[in-house]
């Protein structure tokens, strides 16, 4: 399936939003993350969607790791400070 590039971003975010892991992200870590995505978005994102997609994936994965992610079992219970969708 042919994706349209400009539609990377916005359809990476929506791919997200249903994850565990952004579900046990604070408000504030999730605010970040869309000030990262959006950054990324002004300032590295360039090429064919797979390409976009590829470093969207970079971008999330480099977060996660930099709020303490270490796989299956991660905030769990969710902490005080997370609100569940």
């Amino acid at each position: 399936m042919n994706r349209q590039k400009e539609n990377a971003v916005n359809e990476f975010i929506q791919m997200i939003r249903k994850s565990w892991t952004y579900d046990r992200l604070t408000d504030k870590e999730r605010s970040r993350l869309m000030d990262a995505f959006v950054f990324a978005a002004n300032s590295a994102i360039k090429g064919t969607f797979e390409q976009r997609w590829a470093v969207l994936h970079v971008v999330y994965n480099s977060f996660l790791m930099g709020v303490g992610y270490n796989g299956p079992g991660w905030r769990e219970p969710y902490p005080e400070e997370v609100t569940a969708f």
